[in-house]
């Protein structure tokens, strides 16, 4: 990690701090009970981008209102299509500043799942910051503040194999 990596990150984790998200009163919600639902997810991959949206179809068939917010980190347009944000759209402290991010922050979802494995300081963000009362990730020992369940991901970066993971974890929560 170069210098100057360490310290737009120094000033990513200040700005998260005294975040006001940090005060929402959080909770465990099962997916029978689940109205609402976000996901944001790494949209670098043709397969994780349908992989999500054959999931987004299942849920919508129970019924469930369901957004994604896709980071597009190779995207060149300076205005990406809706439901993404790319590079471009972000701070030099890696804090997303454009509109869709920021909107899809203050829904209120039931549910957020956060789908990416490496260290996405944009998606951390939004995951963070979500006012949903359950959020779901991947398991990473050093993020266990982003979230109320996390997901232990098999050696592959399957986004299905994912998704499958956290549809049975939150198909046992009992409410």
């Amino acid at each position: 990690m170069n210098q100057w990596y360490k310290l737009m990150r120094f000033f990513f984790y200040n700005a998260l701090k005294n975040h006001p998200s940090r005060k929402i009163n959080r909770s465990l919600v099962s997916l029978q009970n689940a109205k609402s639902i976000g996901v944001v997810y790494d949209g670098s991959k043709h397969e994780n981008t349908l992989a999500v949206g054959k999931f987004v179809a299942e849920l919508q068939a129970k019924n469930i209102t369901v957004e994604t917010l896709a980071f597009l980190p190779n995207e060149k347009s300076e205005t990406p299509k809706a439901g993404t944000f790319s590079q471009k759209q972000i701070a030099l402290n890696h804090l997303p500043k454009c509109e869709t991010a920021e909107k899809f922050c203050t829904e209120n979802f039931d549910i957020l799942l956060a789908l990416f494995m490496h260290e996405t300081l944009p998606l951390e963000y939004v995951a963070t910051t979500s006012k949903a009362k359950c959020r779901v990730g991947l398991y990473h020992p050093e993020k266990t503040n982003c979230f109320e369940l996390m997901i232990q991901p098999s050696q592959g970066n399957n986004m299905s194999e994912w998704l499958h993971q956290a549809e049975t974890l939150l198909n046992q929560i009992k409410q």
